[in-house]
């Protein structure tokens, strides 16, 4: 399988839509490869053509510096990740199956 990889060419945010859950069991890891501190958020409404409202994963403010991983295993239906400024390079995602 081929872990998603989300680019980021100078821009500030990007969506993502998770689709990989074992059961109830929320669990990805996001290797952050780009040149700026990414913050994810999570939102458990739908995502597809609404305007879903993004909020702190329940385990924390989920920072990762640039190079770094952070993991996500709260419950969510999509995400936000927010650049500390206009980021270039890839976030890969790795998601529990």
């Amino acid at each position: 399988d081929k872990m998603p990889t989300i680019n980021f060419a100078a821009e500030t945010t990007k969506n993502f839509v998770p689709n990989t859950r074992r059961g109830s069991e929320y669990s990805a890891t996001i290797q952050n490869l780009t040149d700026q501190t990414i913050t994810v958020t999570v939102t458990n409404q739908d995502v597809q053509g609404s305007a879903p409202t993004y909020d702190t994963p329940a385990a924390g403010a989920l920072a990762i510096t640039a190079g770094a991983i952070g993991a996500i295993t709260a419950p969510y239906n999509g995400w936000l990740l927010t650049g500390g400024g206009a980021a270039t390079g890839t976030v890969e995602i790795t998601e529990a199956g």
